[in-house]
């Protein structure tokens, strides 16, 4: 009987970076379950364990999405606290840096081979 995967992946396949970590899971033959943010954004909790592992919590948005410029999110981002750019993104998924990458050994947003390594 398979093993249901431990590693859970929040992007969208049309992403560039969503698809280098998928490439770099399946290079390493990690199994894990891709769900598509658009369908089911991730729960704040992983969001909040991957904010941790940013340097600072602007980087947490995806900044060259619509939403981002739409929403004119690059004069909010820089007064906003760490809780509230959690609940932003979570809020609206088309905001958050992708992809999310969650183990049992940790989260990490955007594609870090480094960062990867060290939670999977």
């Amino acid at each position: 009987m398979a093993t249901k995967p431990t590693v859970k992946v929040w992007g969208l396949k049309t992403c560039g970076t969503t698809r280098k970590a998928l490439k770099f899971l399946d290079s390493k033959n990690i199994p894990y379950q891709f769900i598509d943010v658009r369908e089911s954004p991730p729960p704040k909790t992983q969001v909040k364990k991957a904010a941790t592992r940013v340097s600072e919590p602007k980087k947490l948005f995806n900044t060259s999405g619509g939403a981002y410029r739409e929403g004119g999110w690059k004069e909010k981002a820089p007064k906003m606290t760490k809780r509230e750019i959690v609940e932003a993104v979570t809020s609206d998924p088309m905001l958050m840096k992708r992809p999310l990458v969650v183990s049992p050994k940790g989260a990490t947003i955007g594609f870090n081979e480094d960062a990867l390594n060290g939670i999977l």
